[in-house]
């Protein structure tokens, strides 16, 4: 599948960071509410278990939880970078543009001169 996207002017780059930084956040809230469910989930399995047992656990949970929000935290962090590289490539491509044009004006500017004397 081809995709393409459209050039990232000032008004794209702040609509799709704020987009990715809501979904971001709605990561890290489902993430925080899937641990707190595992976590009651634990305390009622493990009420007769040994203590160490319990630590394990919870243990394994919070390293679990934590790859989670690392894995989330890099996603944000290649997007902002997608999006950024974008937006200076927009900015570019948008000043090589402003260049052409003066070139054009100038070069037609000249010959008009040239034209009128």
């Amino acid at each position: 599948m081809l995709y393409t996207m459209p050039q990232v002017d000032k008004n794209r780059r702040d609509f799709l960071i704020n987009g990715v930084k809501g979904l971001y956040e709605e990561c890290q809230v489902r993430i925080d509410a899937v641990y707190a469910d595992y976590q009651a989930r634990f305390a009622k399995i493990l009420v007769n278990v040994p203590a160490q047992d319990v630590a394990e656990a919870n243990k394994a949970l919070d390293k679990a939880s934590r790859q989670c929000k690392e894995m989330v935290d890099d996603l944000l962090f290649q997007k902002e970078q997608e999006i950024e590289e974008g937006y200076q490539r927009y900015l570019e491509e948008k000043e090589k543009h402003q260049e052409e044009e003066k070139e054009m004006n100038f070069s037609q500017s000249f010959r008009m001169y040239n034209v009128e004397e």
